[in-house]
């Protein structure tokens, strides 16, 4: 019986270790990849891309799929914090009421000649475009509490989520490297499946492209 163990432990040990080095080829291969992907980078067109965004209180990763020479889809999943508050006794419980939501975008870029043609730092899709936005949220209800447990629980507020239309026009550029900031406004028609308001839409990202 302990030489069956003993064999068994040896067996697993020798899949772990090969285990380990293919997720160690694999990871090597995938970077090689990415840098490939970035170094060859035509900036005089469009490239699709994988990007994770942050803002103030956003945070989302999408894939823009290019489709022509002027028009990409892009969609995210992600999160977003819409609001924080005290119950009874602001040093018992916390609440925070977080958004997980995904968005689906069409994006016309229409100054793309002229940036290049002034010479422009086009890098990672740095041209500005008119988009139209559809973005679904399920509101989730974190509580922390004094023993630092945590607990989850559907928002009151909007049960069957939020869903939200948004034509935007919005401004890309390239900070440094695979950074860079997006800006833009629009308008957004939104619903809760019972009643439709209107919001004012405003971007302000800050972007790091993986490829």
């Amino acid at each position: 019986m302990l030489n069956f163990i003993f064999l068994l432990k040896i067996k697993v040990e020798l899949k772990n270790e090969k285990m380990k080095k293919t997720i160690l080829l694999f990871a090597s291969f995938l970077i090689m990849k990415i840098g490939v992907a970035q170094t060859n980078e035509d900036t005089t067109k469009l490239n699709s891309n994988l990007t994770f965004r942050t803002s103030f209180l956003t945070n989302t990763l999408g894939y823009e799929k290019v489709f022509t020479n002027n028009f990409s889809l892009n969609t995210e999943v992600g999160f977003t914090t819409g609001s924080f508050g005290f119950q009874t006794n602001p040093f018992s419980n916390v609440q925070y009421s977080t958004y997980l939501g995904v968005k689906l975008e069409s994006r016309y870029y229409y100054n793309m000649e002229r940036r290049i043609v002034k010479n422009k730092n086009t890098k990672n899709n740095s041209f500005n475009y008119l988009g139209f936005a559809i973005n679904y949220s399920s509101p989730i209800k974190y509580y922390l509490g004094q023993n630092t447990d945590f607990s989850f629980h559907r928002s009151n507020v909007s049960p069957n989520g939020q869903l939200l239309f948004t034509p935007k026009w919005v401004m890309k550029r390239n900070l440094v490297g695979n950074i860079g900031i997006e800006f833009g406004v629009g308008a957004s028609v939104v619903t809760d499946f019972k009643n439709v308001g209107f919001l004012p839409n405003l971007t302000l990202n800050l972007n790091y492209r993986f490829k």
